[in-house]
């Protein structure tokens, strides 16, 4: 964000929503930075909907007591009992917000709650601020206008939700919307009897809970409706009004008649600046190569973040002695920077707020481009309320024609500077009593409408489509939210009840919830219904549910019906087959491995902190696995912290002749193990049991499958006592060539044979990225790399692959590769899998299947 590029932001905004479904914090921040793309207005009304409608159920119960909360100027406390408080003729009306200090939102809200008219009106303020007003003015100010004013940043939900309940509100208005410190997912309920958002945040809140969103004329078109899931509060002149509330330097003639060449400005978030906008303004510094463009931003203290964006700039084809990037000023100091501007150039889609209002405030035109909602004709509403429409253009055509008209009219310019502080003063853009009268007015009008049951949701915004509603709930059904994805999937079969992949993704949950039997019959129930993709996928799951509940002659009808069925993709067809495999497998088919070398010494190396999983390990093995008598196998510890180091001193050393590192978590059940992996070791100098034949992203794991391959035995998360035989990769070879990395998980390889190449000890805080690196290197250094998929290793837990945090070894490893350690490229989670009764079921299983 801070770069400008609110795209990226996004993506990782959304990958981290997804893997924590349930954070508020990460939806929020989502919602906040996709409002900051290019992208249509009704996308962002759809996201914020869907927000709304897959919101985790509340299971606390609401309390009937609050506690720790004091009024400011009252004698009312909370001391464990509820707030309760005559109710007297005047409409009671509550202010919930967390901006109640000095922030931006303040020049809109204080002066609209200092103007109520106490005659009619009985003003509550929810402040979860942890501003003290002790060190701040604004603060303070807010704590005078009421004496009902509470600190609520501190109570828990349920306490909150006791303490609005208490106050029988008539109105409640949210100022904060989706923006910090938020908690407008409680307006799910209802606290009051209309509930209002405004002010702070442009986009709809997507909730259909919240009556009204306050727009005025100029905002409000005909299709708007489908942007919002509020009704709109159509006010009579301007959707807010912006007072600073204290002396504002007057601005002298434009700089423009002194310079002889326009200055133009943009002050704000650099976020909002998108590339649609950028190629705007390449325009119009290109027609006038005499102008200049001053950017000033938060953002641009940082002198390396202030280096990349005037490089996008320049990048936009801007000449960089057009532009002038500036720290923020303050205060007079902040006011009085606008007299080096002539003609500020409004952002899009999402527009300048806080801002144009400074600048219209004291006299600077503003050029606005105009979308369809209110994040994007925020610019509009001020041009209009001052009496200059000519300024709100509808394409970017105009926006770039309008700036070079308006540019070379200094008559213009200066006549705008002139009028434009007296109009701001004389509308409700402006003059906050007139600006609460025609608020009151109509809070008078809505509550009559709903004392007559006329205030009904008139939402139209559309659903998500189908297809971004299947991918969310097989993300967060990856990432082990059953309950989310059960949300997003009742969703998408709400909008869409003939959804085949809904119906699917809903049964697969079922399966991993053990609930086999009900997930059997919905199959069956819904099979009629699906498309050919579909019918392939439910028949394959279907097979899949009988082996679980042992009806194999169930299972072997399923597959003879899917073999029947036309246009199967190529992973249904390998399912399809190893499923087939499974129903027909024959023990006494598994033929023996020819005779090797008389004489072998081989290695174990266990990286671990106990003997004890080494000293198991060896058991399991000795139990399991052939150990020919006259080889010399020996099973060894090591530190993990120090595994790097013994590797190396084992390849410099050259002994023994083989070395098997096998994580912890793993445990062979190839009784012909060892012959294996020497056998392999014929044909490539280092083997593994899953890797890739190209590294083009982080976490080559989730490339396509064509790029992948493994064959590893799992415990089965859906049926208790069973495991599951998983394989990877888009063919049937058992031994799989031309690896460009291997896991980390189990690597053989002869010392003899490694060279000089050694592993980086750098890398050793880096996980078992050190292992993968290692293996890259050798690949590249001309060794062969190989993938056998029938070792027979089960993993018994999950280890974790990357470090929490990014480390000097990764950082290091990802320049040598010239990957994005934070692209966010290709999620392709299929392989295929058969569920067993025991892991040596899936090692003749496998044997049979692959080639």
């Amino acid at each position: 964000m801070a770069l400008g590029d609110a795209y990226r932001a996004k993506e990782f905004q959304m990958t981290a929503w997804l893997s924590d479904f349930d954070s508020l914090r990460h939806a929020n921040a989502y919602l906040f930075r996709l409002a900051y793309n290019d992208s249509n207005d009704l996308l962002l009304a759809q996201e914020h909907q869907f927000w709304a409608e897959t919101l985790k159920p509340k299971t606390n119960r609401l309390t009937n007591s609050v506690s720790g909360v004091g009024t400011q100027g009252s004698s009312i406390y909370l001391t464990g009992q509820p707030v309760a408080k005559p109710k007297s003729q005047k409409i009671r009306i509550g202010y919930w917000g967390a901006d109640f200090h000095e922030h931006s939102v303040r020049y809109f809200a204080r002066p609209l709650l200092a103007s109520h008219s106490t005659d009619r009106f009985e003003v509550f303020i929810y402040s979860e601020d942890t501003v003290k007003p002790s060190a701040d003015v604004q603060a303070k100010a807010y704590r005078e206008i009421t004496k009902d004013f509470y600190d609520v940043h501190s109570l828990s939900d349920e306490a909150l939700e006791t303490l609005l309940r208490s106050h029988e509100l008539d109105i409640l208005v949210d100022l904060m919307g989706h923006t910090s410190a938020n908690r407008v997912h409680l307006l799910k309920n209802k606290f009051a009897k209309i509930q209002i958002t405004g002010l702070a945040y442009p986009p709809t809140t997507g909730h259909s809970s919240i009556d009204v969103k306050m727009v005025d004329p100029h905002i409000w078109t005909a299709e708007a409706s489908q942007y919002y899931t509020e009704n709109p509060l159509i006010l009579p002149e301007s959707l807010w009004c912006f007072d600073p509330m204290e002396e504002v330097p007057y601005l002298a003639e434009p700089p423009v008649l002194k310079n002889g060449f326009v200055t133009f400005g943009c002050y704000g978030n650099v976020a909002k600046i998108t590339p649609p906008i950028l190629a705007c303004w390449y325009l119009i510094l290109q027609k006038l190569p005499m102008s200049r463009l001053i950017i000033q931003s938060t953002v641009l203290i940082d002198k390396t973040t202030t280096a990349a964006f005037r490089k996008r700039l320049v990048e936009a084809g801007i000449k960089e002695e057009q532009i002038d990037l500036k720290k923020p000023s303050f205060g007079a100091a902040y006011w009085e920077s606008y007299q080096e501007i002539d003609i500020v150039l409004d952002t899009y889609p999402f527009n300048g707020g806080t801002t144009s209002c400074f600048a219209a405030y004291v006299g600077v035109p503003l050029i606005t481009l105009s979308g369809k909602s209110l994040i994007s004709r925020v610019g509009r509403s001020i041009m209009c309320n001052l009496g200059f429409p000519e300024f709100a253009v509808d394409t970017a055509k105009n926006y770039v024609e309008r700036a070079i008209e308006v540019a070379s009219d200094t008559n213009l310019i200066a006549k705008f500077r002139r009028e434009a502080p007296q109009r701001f003063k004389e509308s409700s853009l402006g003059n906050a009593k007139k600006f609460a009268l025609g608020f009151e007015n109509a809070i008078e009008k809505l509550l009559e409408q709903h004392a007559k049951n006329e205030l009904g949701s008139h939402s139209s915004v559309p659903a998500l489509e189908q297809e971004v509603l299947l991918q969310r709930a097989q993300m967060v059904l990856y990432n082990g939210n059953v309950a989310a994805a059960t949300r997003i999937l009742d969703l998408c079969l709400k909008h869409y009840p003939d959804s085949g992949g809904a119906m699917l993704l809903k049964c697969r949950q079922l399966v991993t919830e053990k609930f086999h039997l009900e997930a059997l019959n919905l199959l069956k129930q819904e099979h009629p219904k699906l498309s050919i993709e579909d019918a392939h996928e439910a028949l394959l799951l279907e097979a899949r549910l009988n082996l679980i509940l042992n009806e194999p002659g169930a299972a072997l009808q399923v597959l003879q019906k899917q073999a029947l069925m036309p246009e199967p993709s190529d992973t249904q067809k390998m399912q399809g087959e190893l499923l087939s495999t499974a129903l027909s497998f024959d023990v006494s088919g598994e033929r023996e491995l020819p005779t090797y070398p008389a004489q072998q010494s081989i290695l174990v190396l266990v990286p671990c902190a106990s003997a004890k999983i080494v000293e198991e390990i060896e058991r399991h093995m000795y139990a399991n696995c052939i150990h020919p008598e006259r080889w010399d196998i020996t099973y060894q510890r090591c530190e993990p912290s120090e595994r790097l180091n013994v590797y190396n001193d084992l390849i410099t050393s050259s002994e023994p002749g083989l070395v098997l590192v096998m994580q912890r978590n793993l445990r062979p059940w190839n009784r012909n193990f060892f012959f294996e992996v020497v056998a392999s070791l014929e044909h490539c100098e280092l083997l593994g049991c899953a890797g890739a034949l190209a590294w083009r992203q982080k976490d080559w794991s989730v490339d396509a499958p064509s790029f992948k391959a493994w064959g590893l035995l799992r415990p089965s998360q859906q049926a208790q006592d069973m495991f599951e035989l998983q394989i990877a990769g888009a063919d049937r070879r058992k031994i799989v060539d031309g690896a460009v990395v291997l896991d980390g998980k189990f690597l053989a390889f002869k010392p003899a044979l490694m060279g000089e190449l050694l592993f980086d000890e750098d890398m050793s805080d880096s996980q078992s990225l050190a292992e993968e690196d290692w293996s890259n290197r050798l690949h590249l250094s001309g060794k062969r790399l190989s993938i056998h998929r029938n070792l027979g290793l089960l993993i018994t837990e999950s280890l974790v692959s990357f470090p929490a945090h990014s480390t000097q070894g990764q950082q290091r490893l990802w320049e040598r590769l010239n990957l994005d350690p934070l692209s966010l490229s290709i999620r392709d989670y299929s392989s295929i899998s058969v569920p067993i009764k025991l892991p040596e079921d899936g090692v003749v299983i496998a044997s049979q299947y692959l080639n």
